[in-house]
């Protein structure tokens, strides 16, 4: 088997039984956000992806976030979820 790193979305992740599972597809989404003004608010949104289990954070600015995500491990809604409990409101772009 062919071992070496690649490059683009593939990644690999140690499953819950300790197996590793190598290629497994994120998913990328970008949300539009309402109610963001100022570096607290990023903050505030940053925090609140970074404790959703499957996100990874590409960027976030004031009305947005690029984001990409394991769909075994969470839903779009979930992630939009999180944004909400920040006090801010997300929709798909």
């Amino acid at each position: 088997a062919n071992l070496a790193p690649r490059s683009g979305p593939e990644t690999a992740r140690v499953a819950r039984n300790g197996g590793i599972r190598f290629l497994e597809a994120m998913t990328e989404i970008k949300l539009a956000i309402e109610g963001m003004s100022c570096n607290h608010c990023l903050n505030a949104v940053n925090r609140g992806l970074s404790q959703v289990p499957g996100v990874k954070i590409k960027t976030v600015a004031i009305g947005r976030a690029d984001l990409e995500f394991d769909p075994e491990q969470v839903t779009p809604a979930a992630i939009i979820a999180a944004i909400d409990e920040a006090g801010y409101q997300a929709t798909p772009m």
